[in-house]
This record gives structure tokens, C-alpha cells and sequence, in this order.
């Protein structure tokens, strides 16, 4: 009776052990990683979110299919610079040259960080096909690689994810 008592005692502790073990993960609760194994960092959405990540994108949709998605890249400067320069020199080129409507919303371009790094977020409005959007980018830069973690919604849905975007931007971990 003893060895049984025993042996019951000792499985429930083996049990509660692991599950100790599987309870700290270093995922957020109520979240997900959508990033590939190959990423430089961990892409942590709502568990809600569907995953859209490929190649080396990764990414999420919104879970209401309004057309709202995040997704984060990273990029190799050839040349050292800082977030502003980069942004100015690098971005804003390329977008005026792509959205001829581009709105930067200066109020709202603010210092913040990635991952714990410093970074600078900047939001900005455009049409695409047509129809209004509103964008949130978030750059950082680590060892001389640019991590860009963007939010893409129609301007009518851009703010009904703040909240969920301010979350995904404050557990973005760099590996």
C-alpha cells in the first residue's frame, strides 16, 4: 500500500513538474509567434490573428477579415545611418514614388522602441486602389539591420486595432 502511495505521490509531483516546465514558454498570454524559425526575432500576435507569414515576411490578418494586417522585415544596410536618415532617404523616396496621396501624420510620428530598442514610429495615410489606408510603421535598428514592423488597415478600421497593435510592438523580441 505504501509503494503505491508512494508511487502515486511521485507521478503527481513528475506531472506538476512538467507542467511548470511547459507554463513558461516566453510567449505572451493570449498570443502567438507568427515569424519563421529563420527570422531574427519573435513576431508575437493575438492568438485571434491568423498567420500570414512567408519566406521571410512575417506577418498576421486581422481576425475579422476587414483588411487590417501587420507584418515585420528586416533589411541589411550597406551603409550606416539612423532611423530618421533612413526614413528620410530610404522610405519616404520609395513611397511618395508609390502612393501619389501619401499624408505623413506628423502629431503622430513619435519616438518609441522595438524589442526594447529605441526606434521611431511613424504614421502615415495613402490610397490604394482607391480606397483609403492608414499605416503604422515602427523602425528600429540592431546591428546595423533595419527591423520594420508595419500595420496596414482601411483608414475606417485603423484604430479599432491600436490596442492590439500597441501590444504586438511592446512583445517584439529580437533572438
Amino acid at each position: 500500500m505504501k509503494t503505491k502511495t508512494l508511487l502515486a505521490l511521485l507521478l503527481a509531483l513528475l506531472a506538476a513538474l512538467s507542467l511548470v516546465g511547459c507554463a513558461d514558454d516566453g510567449v505572451p498570454a493570449g498570443m502567438k509567434n507568427v515569424a519563421p524559425e529563420t527570422a531574427m526575432f519573435y513576431l508575437y500576435v493575438p492568438e485571434a490573428w491568423v498567420s500570414q507569414s512567408e519566406g521571410g515576411i512575417a506577418g498576421a490578418v486581422s481576425p475579422m477579415a476587414e483588411g487590417c494586417n501587420v507584418n515585420a522585415t528586416t533589411y541589411l544596410l550597406d551603409e550606416g545611418m539612423d532611423v530618421p536618415t533612413y526614413w528620410a532617404e530610404r522610405c519616404m523616396p520609395e513611397y511618395e514614388a508609390t502612393f501619389t496621396d501619401l499624408v505623413l501624420d506628423e502629431t503622430l510620428c513619435v519616438e518609441s522602441t522595438l524589442g526594447g530598442v529605441n526606434a521611431r514610429t511613424y504614421v502615415f495615410s495613402a490610397s490604394l486602389g482607391g480606397n483609403p489606408y492608414r499605416f503604422r510603421q515602427v523602425i528600429a535598428m540592431l546591428d546595423n539591420v533595419v527591423y520594420t514592423l508595419t500595420y496596414t488597415a482601411p483608414a475606417e478600421h485603423f484604430d479599432k486595432y491600436a490596442e492590439d497593435v500597441d501590444n504586438i510592438c511592446a512583445n517584439f523580441v529580437f533572438r
